[in-house]
């Protein structure tokens, strides 16, 4: 559960290659997007895993705690430097030689890989860079809290059994942790652990991400082999994944951990998710009693726990406990402080209660990034925020201008 995610030890200040998964030829263009983050975010969120923490309460200001999934952010991204950095890609490429092509898979990834990588080491204003291809592979180049490439893998309900095969391997290959999303749907009954097994593929450095429509015994096997588990109850029920599994998880021995998934389709912030995490499972807890009539005294999950998988659980999940997860001396200090004087927490009788019911965005003041301080006094530092709102509107201005009938208002749907 704590082996390094970033791969063998790099050269020369330089992280070692990790090549994506090869797959079947495809004839689809590939397309080069770089990743310059959110402009407006305090951290950047990758993965799933948004990482939010209780630490210590005072008279101020409330505590909580953010883990190292997210990159180290750089907040002065206004549109003049972003114009700088595609002027220092398209250097980079020219200087590779005449239009090389950049793809996360195949014959190319390699040298895609020192690619993004020189570009990222020429760019301190970014926090990563990818490239990605219609067939769903990624291959990224990222600076916190490694310097490292990462592959972002599929799993086996989203492709053929042999490419499955060929990216655990490779994983394993460059000992890093695997990701995968089970358990989502009526595809989710397909036994994508049952195949898993089968090829032996179970492994602690595994993270599984809804398992809302997994059998029993699935979990069973998960729990065996030392997995972890993710949950994004928002997404889950928005797109019919089915009821969040944090209770069954918990019964057959897995501390689930939180991720968002989809930020169109939720807040995208930690607060919510532990609120519809808590909900659902307070529903899924009390709806035999509407049946019978049974009255509850006391319900299993608590908001102290909700707060755990939040943070430490979730540190542990992503193979970083010993680095973050909890306030402990010479672990990185990834520290949100929240202000207790607002009315929607007082009075706080009970901390863990006020954050997982009642916190949101809005009542951070402070953010701290492997001890950088990325927000002050509840502004993001060192960013324009009007420039940013502009950017923002000027975005989605040209993105409904090259849809044909598009509007706005939420009444518009595009034709499937």
């Amino acid at each position: 559960m704590n082996k390094n995610s970033s791969g063998n030890p790099g050269v020369a200040g330089k992280p070692p290659f990790e090549s994506a998964a090869a797959a079947p030829p495809s004839k689809r263009s590939r397309r080069f997007r770089v990743d310059v983050g959110t402009i407006v975010s305090a951290v950047a969120l990758t993965q799933s895993l948004l990482l939010v923490s209780l630490g210590y309460w005072g008279s101020q200001r409330l505590v909580s705690r953010i883990g190292t999934s997210a990159h180290k952010a750089n907040h002065d991204r206004t549109e003049d430097k972003v114009l700088a950095f595609l002027q220092k890609a398209e250097s980079v490429i020219d200087a590779a030689g005449s239009a090389p092509s950049l793809r996360p898979a195949g014959e190319q990834s390699e040298r895609t890989s020192e690619l993004l990588w020189t570009l990222l080491a020429q760019s301190p204003e970014l926090d990563s860079i990818y490239v990605a291809n219609e067939a769903g592979q990624m291959l990224m180049a990222l600076r916190y809290p490694t310097p490292a490439m990462r592959h972002i893998e599929r799993g086996p309900q989203f492709t053929t059994p042999e490419v499955n095969r060929h990216d655990f391997a490779l994983a394993k290959d460059l000992d890093l942790r695997v990701t995968v999303h089970v358990g989502d749907g009526y595809w989710g009954k397909s036994g994508p652990i049952h195949k898993l097994k089968d090829d032996g593929l179970l492994a602690d450095t595994t993270t599984y991400v809804h398992c809302d429509t997994l059998a029993d015994d699935e979990l069973q096997l998960i729990a065996d082999s030392g997995g972890s588990a993710s949950v994004s109850p928002d997404v889950e029920m928005q797109m019919g994944h089915g009821t969040p599994a944090t209770g069954r998880l918990l019964k057959h021995g897995i501390r689930p951990t939180f991720s968002i998934d989809v930020c169109s389709s939720n807040g995208g912030d930690m607060f919510g998710t532990m609120r519809t995490a808590i909900g659902m499972q307070r529903w899924v807890d009390n709806e035999p009693a509407v049946e019978t009539g049974e009255v509850i005294e006391r319900i299993g999950l608590t908001c102290a726990e909700v707060v755990r998988f939040a943070t430490i659980d979730g540190a542990n999940a992503a193979g970083l406990g010993d680095v973050t997860g909890s306030i402990v001396v010479g672990k990185a200090a990834d520290i949100i402080a929240l202000d207790d004087r607002s009315l929607s927490i007082t009075p706080m009788n009970n901390p863990f209660g006020a954050v997982v019911y009642a916190a949101h965005p809005g009542l951070v003041r402070d953010v701290f990034v492997a001890g950088k301080r990325v927000k002050k006094d509840g502004q993001l530092v060192g960013v324009d925020y009007d420039k940013v709102k502009a950017l923002a509107l000027a975005a989605r201005d040209h993105v409904m201008g090259e849809m044909p009938g598009a509007s706005l208002g939420g009444g518009w749907h595009p034709d499937l």
